[in-house]
C-alpha cells in the first residue's frame, strides 16, 4: 500500500505514486483486466497513472476520441494500458470498447448537461456485456433532489444500484484541484475570491487521494461489493486556504468575499458552462448554509490505510502553481 508522509506545515508530501509500491514490486490484483471510461478526465487519467505503476494487471483506457485528445493519450501510454476509442454518447462507441465479461470497470461521470442519461446509457451497455462491477463517481449532495447536480446523481446512483450489477460508489465534494483556477489572481493581486463566507467549513480532496482510493476499490472489486463511500479530508474554511498560501509561498494571501451575483458572473466570463455555474453555486451555497455532507468521513482511510491529503499539505506539493 503507497504510504504519504504527514510532515509538519512547510514540508513537501511526497507523491504517493511510487512504481510497484513498496520495493517497487507491482501490487496483487484480483482481477485481470479493469476498463477506465473516461480516462482522459483528471480523475481518470491519474487512475490509469496509479494502475499502471501499481498493480499487475491489465487496463484498458476508454477515451471519448483519441484523435482529438490525442496529448493526453500520449501521457497514457504504458506497457499495461490499452488505448481505445469509448465515446459514452455512442452506445455503438461504448459497445466495441467493453471486452466482454470484464471484471471491473471504472466510470468517471463526464462533466455535461446530460451526464445522467449518458453514464445511465452506459451503465446499460456495460450490463449487456457482462461486467462484473462497477466503480462510479457521484457527489455528496445526491440527496438535494432539488438541485441541478443533486438530480443528475441521484438518478445516477438509483440506476446503477438497480441494474443488478455489483458496485461501488464514490461519493467526491469539490477537489482541492480546483483552487489551480484561483492561480493567476493570486500571482497579480495576493488574494482569492469566492462568494462563501470566510469561515464556512468544507471537506475538499485532492484528485490523486481520489485515484488512490478508485486504484484499491477497481483492482480488489469484491472488498466493496455494493458499498458507498464518501472520500474527503478534514474540514477547513476559506480563511484556512488562505493561510496554507501564504505559508507555502511566504507571502499574503488574502480570501476575499464577493456576492454570489458577481461571482456567477466571473464564471460565466471565464467560459464555464451556465449550467455548471449554477449547479457549484448551489455547492458554496451548501457551504454557507452548513450542510450535513460536509462531515469528514472516515472512509478514505479505511480503504487506503493512511489520511487524505490537507489543504496545507497538497498547497505545499503544487506551490509552483501559484508562484
Amino acid at each position: 500500500m503507497a504510504t504519504v508522509s504527514q510532515p509538519n506545515a512547510g514540508h513537501q508530501v511526497q507523491s504517493s505514486y511510487m512504481a510497484g509500491g513498496a520495493g517497487g514490486m507491482p501490487r496483487k490484483a484480483e482481477v485481470n483486466q479493469i476498463l477506465v471510461l473516461g480516462a482522459s478526465g483528471n480523475v481518470g487519467c491519474e487512475l490509469v497513472k496509479n494502475l499502471s505503476e501499481n498493480y499487475s494487471c491489465n487496463i484498458v483506457a476508454g477515451m471519448h476520441d483519441t484523435r482529438r485528445q490525442h496529448e493526453k493519450s500520449q501521457n497514457l501510454h504504458k506497457p499495461n494500458v490499452n488505448i481505445v476509442e469509448a465515446n459514452m454518447k455512442d452506445s455503438s462507441s461504448l459497445k466495441r470498447a467493453i471486452p466482454k465479461g470484464i471484471e471491473s470497470v471504472f466510470i468517471n461521470t463526464p462533466s455535461t448537461f446530460d451526464r445522467d442519461t449518458v453514464t445511465c446509457q452506459t451503465i446499460d451497455c456495460l450490463k449487456e456485456a457482462g461486467a462484473r462491477h462497477v466503480t462510479l463517481i457521484s457527489m455528496p449532495s445526491v440527496d438535494y433532489n432539488n438541485t441541478i447536480f443533486g438530480k443528475q446523481f441521484s438518478r445516477i446512483e438509483n440506476h446503477l444500484k438497480s441494474s443488478g450489477l455489483s458496485y461501488t460508489i464514490l461519493r467526491c465534494p469539490l477537489f482541492l484541484d480546483n483552487l489551480k483556477l484561483n492561480a493567476d489572481i493570486i500571482k497579480r493581486e495576493n488574494k482569492i475570491n469566492g462568494p462563501c463566507r470566510p469561515d464556512a467549513r468544507y471537506n475538499p480532496i485532492c484528485i490523486n487521494d481520489v485515484a488512490e482510493a478508485a486504484s484499491n476499490i477497481v483492482t480488489n472489486p469484491s472488498r466493496h461489493k455494493n458499498k458507498v463511500y464518501k472520500l474527503n479530508a478534514n474540514p477547513v474554511n476559506e480563511n484556512d486556504v488562505a493561510r496554507a498560501f501564504c505559508s507555502a509561498l511566504g507571502k499574503d494571501i488574502k480570501y476575499v468575499q464577493v456576492p454570489y451575483d458577481k461571482y456567477r458572473a466571473t464564471l460565466l466570463a471565464n467560459g464555464m458552462e451556465e449550467w455548471m455555474v449554477d449547479g457549484l453555486l448551489e455547492l458554496k451555497r451548501h457551504i454557507d448554509e452548513g450542510a450535513p455532507y460536509h462531515q469528514a468521513s472516515p472512509d478514505f482511510k479505511a480503504i487506503t490505510g493512511r489520511d487524505p491529503l490537507t489543504v496545507e499539505q497538497w498547497v505545499h506539493n503544487e506551490a509552483r502553481c501559484f508562484k
